[in-house]
């Protein structure tokens, strides 16, 4: 038996385990929610030859495209081990900004660990403001402002809706201070644009001993 030979029947048996035999723990999985193997696959030569003629090669492992139909030769196909790992039905996919990615590769992305995006879940944050707020700036009662000192989720400047640490940042002041000015009835545009540094300058008396 050659080594192409020794894996296919390896990947044989392992499909024919989890599909019918109730004691390993992945049947749940497969058998245990009707998963099958059709009948021509219980025979490995017929399997063999399928693999054969249809893309097998040793970096491949065996996908079912239709994740709730059986093993049979016009629902599987063979793809990356690594693709496959994202195809897992315990695998959590979130779409942000229009693109959806798998969890751990988008809080990778925006640089938020595991821990801080699920402390925020059941802090009751929403999905999207687990994901977007400042490290030190959360979804409060108080922290974003209309006009009038009511609150608001989102501050709304130049025809845009953004929650309020991201105009801070996007116009380089810091959260507390727009807070602050918006809550004193400033305008959106100067409490955007006032830089601290020089509002302190113009408004506080600065003596020196």
């Amino acid at each position: 038996m050659n080594l192409e030979e020794s894996r296919l029947r390896g990947i044989w048996r392992s499909m024919k385990t989890r599909c019918l035999n109730p004691a390993v723990k992945n049947y749940k999985y497969y058998g245990g929610r009707g998963i099958i193997i059709c009948n021509q696959w219980m025979n490995f030569e017929v399997f063999y030859n399928w693999a054969i003629n249809n893309g097998y090669a040793d970096n491949l492992t065996i996908e079912r495209i239709d994740n709730d139909g059986i093993y049979s030769p016009k629902n599987c196909k063979w793809i990356p081990k690594c693709q496959q790992t994202l195809n897992k039905r315990w695998i959590k996919w979130i779409t942000y900004k229009g693109e959806t990615l798998p969890l751990t590769h988008l809080l990778k992305k925006l640089n938020i660990s595991r821990s801080t995006y699920w402390h925020r879940l059941k802090k009751g944050w929403s999905t999207e403001d687990a994901l977007t707020c400042l490290p030190n700036y959360g979804p409060r009662k108080t922290t974003n402002f209309n006009y009038h000192g009511k609150g608001i989720k989102n501050i709304e400047f130049n025809g845009e809706s953004k929650p309020m640490a991201h105009w801070a940042r996007q116009y380089g002041i810091s959260a507390p201070a727009f807070h602050r000015r918006i809550k004193c009835g400033w305008p959106i545009e100067k409490a955007l644009t006032v830089s601290t540094e020089g509002y302190f300058k113009k408004h506080i008396k600065v003596t020196s001993n």
